[in-house]
């Protein structure tokens, strides 16, 4: 539910009315995990309580549940890098979110990366990602014009290292690959 409230908000009108608040913030702290529209805030608290009224649900795996996720919602905002544990294999490094907040439309299931793999929407290598690129698929590298390469070139560049498995940029292009891709229409 998490991952479809979410992606929901990135619908144009949505995201820019109410959901574009919360992106102000680039480079995410876990303050910036609240910081959202009152409408959207209303919204995903009738619908993440909307279970109890409608299925017989203990309120002990409702309130392990919501824990769960806003607890995760506070680490992947936090700008720092956090790791998954190996018995967490839904749940993606603390980079995933902040990829999502620094290219906007994909990675929207900010605790379970199994939807966006799922839907298309987990962030691609060959893909260009910007604010106005909605539905989560980016534009391949062929279809951008020259400044918005160059732009997600530079924004690549500043990304933390450090927060990859094994401290390697996973979406840094070599020339070779960058070669190849824009020389691929499909």
């Amino acid at each position: 539910m998490t991952y479809w409230m979410h992606r929901i908000y990135h619908i144009p009108f949505l995201y820019r009315n109410f959901h574009k608040l919360h992106h102000k913030y680039k480079q995410p702290t876990a303050f910036s995990v609240t910081a959202i529209h009152p409408v959207e805030a209303l919204h995903i608290q009738l619908m993440d309580t909307l279970p109890l009224f409608t299925i017989p649900t203990h309120w002990f795996p409702f309130y392990a549940v919501a824990l769960y996720t806003y607890y995760h919602g506070i680490i992947d905002h936090s700008g720092v890098n956090f790791k998954a544990y190996w018995w967490q294999p839904w749940q993606p490094d603390a980079i995933f979110h902040d990829n999502h907040h620094q290219y906007f439309h994909m990675n929207f299931g900010f605790n379970i990366g199994y939807w966006d793999k799922l839907h298309g929407t987990y962030r691609r290598k060959d893909r260009v990602y910007t604010e106005d690129i909605f539905y989560g698929q980016g534009k391949r590298i062929d279809e951008v014009s020259a400044e918005e390469l160059k732009a997600d070139l530079e924004e690549r560049e500043s990304e933390n290292p450090l927060a990859y498995r094994d401290n390697k940029m996973e979406f840094k292009l070599s020339d070779t690959e960058l070669k190849a891709m824009k020389g691929t229409k499909k």
